[in-house]
């Protein structure tokens, strides 16, 4: 994968892109600050995790808003898109000039030093959560972070407080099961109303703190290195962030003796 040449943030923003055009009531310069303000918040996180980095995936990147910051910010790192959506891709491809990897099979393997996944957690299934794992631990080199990001407390303290609409895609329905579910088990998830369950499961999900941990533990390749509350933040709104390093071949021998 070749050098990114381009080191100044390209601001051309896809007419798609939902994380810009979400809150269409707000001017173009609110707008414009709440979207870049996610992209160095998740830049400050990264490089307090590893400011070396040599080879960064932006997975789940969509439109490149995180990506393009981090090719600003790690000027000597190669820096890498994944999205399964073709018109991300052709994006940060064409327009940002960006390398890209569309599918899972063109994400190198044993390859990053850093993986950002900022949001993509929030909206999967316990399952996949795990297939997810499983594949961010091939692409990683040993002793390689994966810093991914779930919805905070807050979060679901707004679904619970707005009773009369839906909202983060929880329809008015499945409020009170989604809310209950996540008090007792720090976990719930609901499936989006528009996308067919039987081709894909994939909605809002909320885990506490203390479910990542648990999620993090039991899995044999990664150990957890830090979390932090609403740590990944924009003007009015925020995410935790978790912190896990690749556990290396020599290390996963030395616990199974």
């Amino acid at each position: 994968m070749g050098r990114q040449e381009e080191k100044v943030i390209n601001r051309i923003i896809h007419a798609k892109d939902s994380m810009y055009y979400t809150n269409a009531d707000l001017t173009d310069e609110v707008l414009s600050e709440k979207y870049w303000a996610w992209a160095e918040s998740a830049v400050r996180i990264c490089k307090r995790v590893n400011r070396n980095a040599k080879h960064i995936l932006d997975f789940g990147g969509a439109y490149g808003r995180c990506s393009r910051v981090f090719v600003e910010e790690f000027p000597d790192a190669t820096v890498t898109v994944h999205d399964r959506i073709e018109d991300c891709i052709i994006f940060c491809r064409d327009v940002l000039g960006q390398d890209v990897a569309q599918t899972e099979e063109e994400i190198p393997r044993n390859y990053f030093d850093l993986i950002w996944c900022g949001s993509v957690f929030t909206h999967l299934p316990q399952h996949r959560w795990e297939y997810t794992f499983e594949l961010l631990s091939d692409c990683l080199r040993p002793n390689g972070h994966l810093v991914f990001t779930t919805s905070s407390e807050r979060a679901t303290i707004g679904i619970e407080k707005v009773k009369n609409k839906p909202n983060y895609g929880v329809p008015i329905e499945a409020k009170g099961r989604f809310v209950n579910s996540y008090r007792k088990y720090g976990y719930a998830f609901q499936q989006y109303p528009s996308i067919d369950v039987e081709t894909e499961m994939y909605g809002c999900c909320h885990t506490s703190l203390d479910w990542n941990k648990k999620f993090i533990d039991q899995s044999p390749h990664f150990n957890l290195e830090s979390q932090e509350s609403e740590a990944w933040r924009s003007i009015n709104n925020c995410q935790d962030v978790n912190v896990c390093i690749k556990i290396n071949d020599d290390e996963l021998l030395d616990s199974t003796k």
